[in-house]
């Protein structure tokens, strides 16, 4: 069994681009790691915010292959990306959104702060989907627990990195079965589609750089000039990799590079 991986974005209708984006793969290929960071509300150091996260997790990813407690590391990782980030904005604010996941053979670790989501999809429908930090979704939550249902009309994160309070991230971790789909993305892709369709289609199709561009591009479409930046990560759990998937597999090996793709601005 072996992993595909695939990455997209788009600026949307934006003037700038502030999400952020790392698919990174240990050398010996046992580990994978995807994450995708959004500049949080449109604020002109989004794009520094979520770029300091990447960098943050970037410079730690070693320590991160070698870890012997994932959930325990990714926590204090994006920890560690929070103090990054309050340190990038001066006297504005500078905050993002945060999700990644770690890959390391059939085991699946991740980790959130904000509204980019996670989603682990098995058979076509979803079995894991992350908990925004968003007023809305609190709104949800009190709905359930409660017969008051509270008016908020807002998308406002209550809790991002950078922002001045203490975060609290959520972590998880499964384990995945052959089939089983990996997708992570900012929200200018689940608040632009229905979700239910798209998962549904990933769970079937192959993991193709055509296949994430025209995701994004029925998401984009859907608001057209006003759609927001739209970031697409996903990673397929499938049978045995090609003869030549194995021989280059293995002069990385030898070779001592590391695969990986990542956003610059």
């Amino acid at each position: 069994m072996h992993w595909v991986t695939a990455a997209d974005s788009n600026i949307g209708g934006r003037e700038d681009q502030q999400d952020r984006y790392l698919l990174a793969q240990s050398d010996d290929g046992s580990n994978h790691l995807l994450v995708v960071a959004d500049g949080a509300g449109g604020h002109k150091t989004g794009g520094l915010a979520a770029q300091a996260a990447i960098d943050c997790i970037d410079d730690n990813i070693e320590e991160l292959w070698a870890s012997t407690d994932p959930d325990a590391f990714i926590k204090q990782l994006i920890i560690e990306c929070h103090t990054r980030v309050l340190a990038v904005g001066g006297e504005d604010l500078a905050c993002t959104t945060l999700v990644m996941a770690l890959i390391r053979g059939d085991e699946v670790f991740w980790g959130h702060v904000g509204d980019s989501r996670f989603y682990l999809v098995r058979d076509g429908e979803t079995v894991v989907k992350t908990r925004d930090h968003s007023l809305p979704e609190l709104q949800l939550q009190a709905s359930a627990d409660t017969d008051h249902i509270v008016s908020m009309e807002t998308n406002k994160l209550y809790m991002c990195l950078g922002a001045p309070v203490d975060i609290l991230p959520e972590v998880a971790s499964s384990v995945v079965r052959e089939g089983d789909t990996l997708l992570l993305c900012s929200d200018g892709l689940w608040s632009q589609i229905d979700m239910v369709a798209l998962l549904a289609d990933i769970g079937d199709s192959p993991v193709a750089a055509k296949n994430l561009d025209s995701w994004i591009n029925q998401a984009r479409l859907a608001d057209k000039e006003n759609s927001d930046n739209i970031t697409l990560l996903v990673a397929k759990f499938v049978g045995q990799p090609s003869l030549l998937q194995t021989v280059l597999r293995r002069i990385y090996r030898v070779l001592g590079k590391k695969r990986k793709s990542r956003m610059n601005f």
